[in-house]
């Protein structure tokens, strides 16, 4: 594959964990492009913003990019990098999405997200302490029934050398996912799109990633099975050789 600006990698993290986790997927595959994370305001060293909107975070994933770059997003990270390639279509040459949803929250006529009520029993949980909450995110990571130990063992890994996020950035991120919804403008993403998601994910259903695939006109959809919500850490051979092959195709 010819290295160029136009295939690097700029991995979108999801909500609670920074752009570390960019070198446990990037780490696996086998692509010559050059590869980095990009940190959400209020996580890593990237400062707090007071407006903390879909619109700002796309902006502030793309504010650096100056070629077509392949946006990777993960979750919460890949609401954000599908709207900022909807808002800077020109920035964005290829999407991979894992385990991302257009609508976290399920809504009248949308039920492939989350129960509101085990949302709601969620973000009241994060006030009244968010380092648990958070602690019990990451566990929700692994596909019930599964031997966690490998991905266990890299998130540890990961977690002992990055900085606690923001309160105020997972506060505004759960916001984000209470009420962000992009299903309206799917059709606009033109650019080729790999739609990945883990079986077994606890938090985001395999409908949400039919939604994707069925909108965004030419993408490809792949499942991985015992993936979880992070088939990156649980299966990350698997996962990285998906994207490297959608790199390599025309």
């Amino acid at each position: 594959m010819k290295r160029s600006m136009e295939n690097r990698l700029l991995f979108v993290h999801g909500w609670g964990l920074d752009s570390g986790l960019a070198r446990v997927l990037f780490s696996e595959m086998q692509s010559p492009a050059p590869a980095a994370g990009v940190d959400l305001p209020g996580y890593g060293n990237a400062p707090m913003i007071e407006d903390y909107t879909l619109d700002n975070m796309a902006k502030t994933v793309l504010e650096k990019v100056d070629r077509p770059v392949t946006l990777v997003g993960w979750s919460l990270g890949g609401l954000i990098a599908a709207w900022a390639t909807i808002l800077f279509p020109e920035r964005v040459s290829r999407l991979v999405l894992i385990n991302a949803t257009p609508c976290f929250v399920e809504k009248k006529r949308w039920h492939c997200g989350m129960q509101k009520k085990i949302f709601h029993q969620f973000a009241k949980s994060a006030e009244n302490d968010m380092e648990a909450t958070r602690k019990r995110f990451l566990s929700l990571q692994f596909p019930a029934g599964s031997d966690p130990r490998e991905g266990l063992r890299q998130l540890h890994a990961y977690l002992r050398h990055s900085p606690a996020p923001h309160t105020d950035a997972l506060d505004k991120g759960l916001e984000l996912l209470a009420f962000a919804d992009i299903r309206y403008r799917l059709l606009e993403i033109s650019c080729p799109t790999l739609i990945l998601h883990g079986s077994g994910d606890r938090l985001v259903p395999e409908c949400a990633a039919r939604e994707f695939h069925s909108e965004i006109e030419g993408s490809r959809l792949d499942f991985i099975d015992h993936g979880g919500h992070a088939p990156f850490l649980t299966r990350p051979r698997h996962t990285a050789g998906l994207i490297d092959a959608f790199l390599a195709s025309r």
